[in-house]
């Protein structure tokens, strides 16, 4: 594919001669132009772009990486820069800030991928742009038909940035199979320099990325740590099944009212959109008053992995993570959500399934021996049994992390010796793992050995408060009626729309506005099936029926109004009286009917006699026993 001749206004363009920079000239000017200052960090980042470098940049969350990219349009009035971010809403974000520094920024995505915008773009309007992968590496599409043949355009750019850059290997391989095409730009761009962003990278990812890429040997690394002093981490064992979401409780005390403590504002992270919904319908039920949530009072948020990303809340004091995460990386990414004012103080708690426990494991490993020796005691004969020491309860529930193994002492020097070199040795395995290693876990059905370390370094958390209000168990589920496939008639269909608009009323009086979530949050469409199916088969009777049949979480406190409903266009049935005549023919052949006949009564073959058999014992005793 061939490019266009180079235009006057493309050739006078020279990109900025970074060996006349000082550290201090790069101070000031950004200071100047976006009034921050920015420290040694984002001035040696800017230096390398600059210096036309391939760059991957490790930087914790909140630490000012959308600066380090912005900071190079200071010094070239005319370079542009491109942006792949994961959602949209980071582009937004973007294009806001650059408008705050006086770069010109728009963000393509479904709404403006048209021929207008892109000629805007391909006229040099705008000096930072924002792509998705999906525009960016649509074959056959604008970018590559009209920007990537433009001289003019091409000459101009600075660098191709990846913000979020781990969702390249994450997600490439997965549900966004675009972002494993990115370095097809490569093809178009080869002397493009690439700069990869995030806050967490290890070892084995920045190999692969590297290898992704074709990054020389002489590309640069920004790495710092994620350590976040003002996010205290802690590690919870969960107590109750992980469907209950009991373990949540403690974030929204039962029955709260008007004037009880506000609850602390949390985020709880979900590794499933559908746990995350189930957990919020657990949370949402707790609280008897639901208008507290109106007005923008919201306490907590649940969400996903994507949810995160572009969300900086200052005033969150408690980020939960609802299970073990995959790999580490996630978790760390998870609870940056949290202090991003470093003068506030935050809780990084991560509530885990029991399993993931090395005492749980050893206790698990102790079952299956005893199952094992009394297999091969049972096939051997019997044996006597092993003798229980006095404190061995590896069978029993409940022991805390710290409780296993014998009491503590001083370590000697030549023990501390050898675990630090156990660490030495975990250590350069997580670095030489390869790089495919943090796509195993998922493969496997496990979490990380890192993240399995992580876990087992904590003791219980003590400092949140315990679940006051102990969870019952739950009684026996009832059978759900399948009822058969029929065809709605008029009153069903009039009961569908009568419901639909119920649902609408209450949900906008409960929660005002429902553009964005619908009237689904409180009544989800596959709901109102459920009960137009249970009224043709005249199930629904009461509240009770209704929260067995269809497991509808509001089923207590709206309850009643959907009976009414339900019976109102399928009320009950009336049990058909017997007519008089019916009555009558039944009384009638009772009375025609024959007596029974007396059974006749036994004769005997022996003696003649009748009222016995010859083998009854009166026969035996009248019979005289004749001695031969």
């Amino acid at each position: 594919m061939s490019a266009p001749h180079s235009t006057p206004a493309a050739a006078a363009f020279k990109f900025p001669n970074e060996s006349l920079l000082t550290n201090e000239d790069i101070r000031t000017t950004t200071i100047s132009r976006s009034r921050k200052r920015p420290c040694q960090f984002q001035i040696d980042f800017c230096r390398a772009q600059l210096q036309r470098k391939n760059t991957i940049s490790i930087s914790p969350t909140g630490s000012g990486k959308t600066l380090t990219f912005l900071m190079p349009l200071f010094f070239s009035d005319q370079g542009i820069t491109i942006v792949v971010t994961a959602l949209n809403v980071l582009g937004t974000q973007f294009v806001t800030e650059a408008g705050e520094y006086g770069i010109p920024a728009i963000s393509v995505t479904a709404a403006n991928d048209n021929d207008v915008t892109f000629a805007d773009i391909k006229a040099l309007k705008y000096r930072l742009v924002i792509f998705n992968p999906e525009i960016l590496t649509k074959r056959g599409g604008r970018c590559e038909k009209q920007l990537w043949t433009s001289k003019s355009f091409t000459s101009r750019l600075l660098a191709m940035v990846f913000d979020e850059a781990h969702c390249i290997l994450k997600w490439g391989s997965s549900f966004r199979p675009e972002y494993a095409q990115v370095t097809n730009i490569l093809h178009f761009l080869p002397s493009l320099p690439i700069y990869l962003l995030s806050a967490t990278m290890p070892p084995s990812m920045i190999h692969a990325l590297a290898d992704h890429f074709c990054f020389a040997k002489d590309h640069l690394l920004f790495q710092r740590s994620n350590d976040r002093t003002n996010i205290h981490l802690a590690v919870r064992k969960m107590q109750y099944p992980q469907n209950s979401y009991h373990d949540l409780a403690f974030l929204i005390p039962r029955n709260w009212q008007d004037g009880d403590p506000i609850p602390i504002p949390f985020l709880v992270f979900f590794n499933s959109k559908k746990e995350a919904e189930q957990a919020a319908l657990y949370l949402m039920s707790r609280v008897t008053k639901m208008e507290d949530f109106r007005n923008g009072e919201i306490w907590g948020l649940f969400m996903t992995d994507v949810g995160r990303m572009g969300l900086d809340l200052s005033h969150i004091r408690l980020v939960i993570q609802y299970k073990a995460t995959d790999d580490l990386e996630t978790m760390v990414q998870r609870f940056g959500r949290g202090g991003r004012d470093l003068n506030s103080e935050v809780i990084g708690l991560l509530l885990v399934e029991p399993k993931w426990f090395y005492e749980e494991q050893v206790k698990k490993e102790e079952r299956k021996r005893k199952r094992q020796e009394k297999q091969v005691s049972g096939s051997r004969g019997a044996e006597p049994p092993r003798q229980v020491e006095e404190g061995d309860d590896s069978d029993e529930e409940g022991n805390e992390v710290g409780n296993v193994g014998p009491e503590s002492r001083k370590a000697s020097d030549a023990e501390v010796e050898e675990v630090l070199l156990r660490i030495d040795a975990v250590r350069s395995t997580h670095a030489e793992n390869g790089s495919s290693s943090f796509h195993a876990a998922r493969k496997a059905g496990t979490v990380d050995f890192t993240v399995r370390l992580f876990i087992n370094a904590h003791a219980l958390n003590t400092m949140l408060p315990a679940c006051s209000d102990p969870l019952k168990a739950p009684p026996r589920a009832t059978n759900k009626m399948k009822v058969p496939p029929f065809t709605p008639n008029a009153a069903k269909l009039e009961l569908k729309r009568a419901l639909l608009t119920w649902r609408d009323a209450e949900a906008q009086k409960r929660y005002y506005g429902t553009n964005f979530y619908g009237a689904d949050l409180l009544m989800h469409s596959s709901i109102v099936d459920r009960i137009v199916e249970l009224a043709h088969a005249n199930q629904l009777l009461n509240a009770a029926d209704l929260q067995n049949q269809t497991g509808w979480s509001f089923s207590g406190q709206c309850g009643a109004d959907v009976i009414a409903i339900v019976l109102r266009f399928c009320p009950k049935p009336i049990a058909a009286l017997p007519f008089a005549h019916d009555l009558l023919q039944v009384r009638t052949a009772s009375a025609d009917r024959p007596a029974r006949a007396a059974p006749k009564p036994p004769t005997c073959q022996a003696c003649g006699q009748v009222g016995h058999h010859s083998t009854s014992l009166t026969h035996l005793i009248l019979v005289p026993l004749i001695v031969l």
